[in-house]
């Protein structure tokens, strides 16, 4: 049996960003800025992290709930060759500003 210290706010936020960075390092890729305000950081840590799984469901929230909004944009809509995306909340949920 393996057991894990629990995750304090700072650790959370470290792996949220880190998420955050590579999630932007792919848009890159494409020629995509990608920006990710406070407020979704905190949603995908709250959404992202719990007691029991820890931080494993971050990667889940982010494919199942952030990719969505944007993938049909990158392949065929507005940015499909570049442009700047952010990641907010508005309302509770996850919302995508595209320039």
């Amino acid at each position: 049996i393996v057991s894990f210290n629990g995750m304090d706010d700072d650790m959370a936020g470290r792996i949220v960003d880190k998420k955050l960075s590579a999630l932007g390092s792919m848009l890159a890729a494409k020629n995509i800025d990608f920006q990710a305000d406070e407020a979704a950081g905190l949603l995908i840590r709250q959404k992202g992290i719990t007691p029991d799984m820890g931080a494993r469901e971050i990667d889940r929230v982010i494919r199942n709930e952030v990719k969505p909004l944007f993938v049909d944009e990158i392949l065929f809509g507005r940015l499909k060759n570049g442009g700047k995306l952010t990641l907010t909340v508005a309302d509770g949920c996850f919302k995508v500003i595209i320039k």
